[in-house]
């Protein structure tokens, strides 16, 4: 019987998980904002980049947990998790507001949620940690063998 190959599925479920860490920290990253706006910490005008900042930092860190718990490529899922995050604000975004536009600032979550996905699609899974050196490494590092000066 020949051997049939398990093909991946792109959408596990770090996937979600990863959707959910970002939109959560979304949240958090807004009521931030505004409590700082409202407490007249943060000026009103400065409000859009941090929107910005916190979407571009949201998706980052999602995808970043997506990227090292995921099987395979790190960028397909990234950009996932990017994407299904951009769909979920635009979801939210229509049904909240009437007028919703794409030139109310649309193009600008576009490049903070893309910019945040891509960045941890490139930056990948980060040092991958080494394994134990074999007797080979030792010996050419020379403490391979006991020396006879040390006796």
């Amino acid at each position: 019987m020949p051997e049939t190959r398990k093909v991946k599925n792109p959408f596990g479920k770090q996937i979600w998980i990863g959707l959910a860490l970002a939109v959560v920290l979304s949240l958090l990253f807004l009521g931030v904002g505004a409590l700082l706006t409202v407490k007249e910490i943060l000026p009103e005008e400065a409000m859009l980049k941090w929107l910005y900042g916190s979407y571009g930092l949201a998706v980052f860190l999602g995808a970043c947990y997506t990227v090292r718990h995921s099987e395979g490529g790190t960028l397909l899922p990234a950009i996932l998790v990017a994407a299904l995050t951009y769909a979920l604000i635009w979801i939210l975004g229509l049904t909240v507001f009437e007028n919703g536009s794409f030139r109310n600032g649309g193009a600008w979550i576009l490049l903070a949620v893309a910019g945040g996905g891509l960045a941890a699609g490139f930056l990948g899974r980060g040092r991958r940690p080494r394994g134990k050196a074999g007797p080979a490494a030792h010996r050419r590092k020379g403490r391979g063998s006991v020396s006879k000066k040390a006796w």
